[in-house]
């Protein structure tokens, strides 16, 4: 990649909307204040914190960062410089990596069962 592509690549993900909803709220910008700038409804925006959080926690666990556990948006907030040097390094467009994660953290044929029922009541909640 050349670094006027790097460049490019940069400015569009610190430009995507989901990027800015995230920094907002790590910023302090009221959950309602961002849903009326973004025109958003509170469960899209809870949606999109959610997604990058995601990214996030598996961005640093796949370089072997030291982990992050952003549950709420206050957590988050204390977690703020650390988190926006981030946000660009992160690719919010491919497909989650949990799989991955699962791999990575289990030996085949270990806990494989506790897997599965993670994944069922994955599916269950998303019904």
């Amino acid at each position: 990649m050349t670094p006027e592509e790097r460049t490019s690549l940069l400015a569009r993900r610190a430009a995507d909307e989901r990027v800015l909803i995230y920094r907002n709220l790590l910023s302090g910008i009221p959950v309602w204040k961002v849903m009326e700038v973004f025109r958003k409804s509170e469960k899209e925006v809870m949606d999109i914190f959610r997604l990058v959080t995601q990214r996030l926690e598996e961005y640093c666990f796949q370089r072997k960062m030291s982990p992050l556990f952003c549950d709420c948006i206050a957590t988050a907030q204390r977690l703020k410089m650390t988190l926006l040097p981030l946000l660009t390094k992160i690719n919010l467009d491919k497909p989650t990596g949990v799989g991955k994660m699962i791999k990575t953290r289990l030996p085949n044929g270990v806990a494989s069962d506790i897997v599965m029922d993670l994944l069922h009541e994955h599916v269950r909640k998303e019904a």
